[in-house]
């Protein structure tokens, strides 16, 4: 599954900004410190293994690959931050980007040694079948990883 909403522009103040299919603020430019603390917690060595769940603005993905890891796979669903997203792997070594959902392809993939995962609630994935009310996309995917071990 992919979407097809998600459109890069600017706000008011002429900064990027990351806009959904329901003109919600997925990722902004204020956000691009932050990113780079959390990046920084992991710790990342040349001889690891990464896993990014979305790549919005590139903002992860950019500083991710400073530490120059073995490989870094991203998994991107949106159609335009797809394209961006393969653009991307196409000037940096080691980078695989893999198009749908982190629920549908995580089972595909090989292990990683370091996981950035800065979700976005998607609205084109919530069904009545399933009650994810109570939990957030980070328990879901740690439930689906605890299933793969």
């Amino acid at each position: 599954m992919t979407t097809q909403g998600n459109v890069k522009g600017l706000d008011e103040l002429g900064n990027q900004v990351l806009w959904s299919s329901l003109g919600q603020q997925v990722m902004m430019q204020w956000e691009k410190n932050y990113m780079h603390v959390t990046v920084d917690a992991l710790r990342i060595l040349s001889t690891d293994r990464v896993l990014e769940i979305g790549f919005g603005l590139a903002y992860s993905a950019s500083h991710i690959q400073s530490f120059k890891p073995k490989s870094h796979t991203i998994i991107e669903c949106d159609q335009e931050t797809l394209q961006r997203a393969r653009e991307f792997a196409d000037v940096h070594e080691g980078v695989k980007i893999v198009s749908g959902v982190w629920q549908q392809t995580l089972h595909t993939l090989d292990t990683f040694d370091c996981v950035f995962f800065d979700d976005y609630p998607l609205p084109e994935l919530l069904t009545d079948s399933v009650d994810f009310s109570r939990s957030c996309n980070r328990q879901r995917y740690v439930a689906i990883c605890i299933e793969m071990c």
